[in-house]
């Protein structure tokens, strides 16, 4: 009887990304320890609340990281396919503030053998780009970096750094902010906790 207790109570957690498209009965993380921010609770709400944009990024066969800076309402998705094969690929990743997306970057690329295992690196940037853009994943990083206009007319670099034993993050922008005639550095550093989902 009690087998059979314990097997209804655990029943809502097998079926979360069946074809359905419901969101589960269940959160996905429980925002405590090292999640216990602002933006894990956006991103419990979204997922609550069906938000397919973000939901559809968890689902196999996608292998997916939402990461949680420890001081801000803010939340980042990147996700890809893994690939038992060198093959090409794409490396999606997604920012949202205050429950809102505020950008997203697809990186066109390939797995490759490196050693044992296989890498993504992702393809050059256009002949004559100046944006040094690029994504790298192995068995222990994951790595982005992006340059993308800033709301005062210049850019921004953001390189994002996910240490996949850890699930542990470190995310940086760079740029300078014009405010007039005034040009200012920007410089700020996020670090957290990441979820994985596979």
């Amino acid at each position: 009887m009690k087998a059979l207790l314990v097997l209804l109570l655990c029943s809502p957690c097998a079926g979360f990304f069946q074809s359905s498209g419901k969101a589960p009965a269940h959160k996905l993380i429980e925002c405590t320890h090292g999640w216990d921010t602002l933006g894990c609770r956006s991103f419990q709400q979204m997922t609550d609340n069906n938000d397919t944009e973000v939901i559809d990024r968890l689902r196999p066969p996608l292998h997916a990281f939402v990461c949680f800076p420890s001081d801000n309402d803010r939340f980042i998705i990147a996700s890809y396919v893994e690939s038992k094969s060198p093959s090409a690929a794409t490396v999606e990743i997604s920012t949202y503030s205050h429950g809102v997306q505020d950008w997203s970057w697809t990186f066109l690329g390939h797995w490759i053998n490196a050693g044992k295992n296989l890498a993504f690196v992702s393809n050059e940037n256009p002949e004559g780009e100046q944006r040094q853009d690029f994504a790298a994943i192995d068995d222990t990083e994951v790595e982005i970096r992006n340059t993308f206009p800033n709301t005062s007319g210049g850019n921004s670099t953001e390189i994002l750094r996910i240490r996949r034993p850890t699930l542990r993050f470190a995310e940086t922008i760079n740029g300078i902010i014009t405010n007039g005639r005034e040009e200012k550095p920007l410089n700020v550093a996020y670090t957290g906790y990441c979820a994985e989902f596979k």
